[in-house]
């Protein structure tokens, strides 16, 4: 019973000796180091994120102005037809 309460907390092999409060303290560090390792993700994705929507901008700009361009084109063609 022991060990399979330990495996669904995913606590491991741990010796029997341990005070369940020093079993808790250390799941709950490792899931703070899981948490840190979370945010850290989190903050890069959210700058990725940022610099696509950028670029995104930047695009969108970019087409517009060929549009601009294109339009100007044709209708200077067809003031010299």
């Amino acid at each position: 019973l022991e060990d399979f309460r330990e495996s669904q907390l995913g606590l491991g092999h741990r010796p029997l000796h341990l005070h369940p409060a020093a079993i808790i303290e250390e799941r709950l560090a490792v899931q703070h180091g899981e948490i840190q390792g979370l945010l850290g993700d989190n903050q890069s994705f959210a700058a990725t994120h940022v610099a696509l929507k950028q670029e995104l901008e930047a695009a969108q700009h970019e087409l517009q102005r060929m549009a601009h361009f294109k339009d100007s084109l044709r209708a200077d063609t067809e003031v010299r037809m």
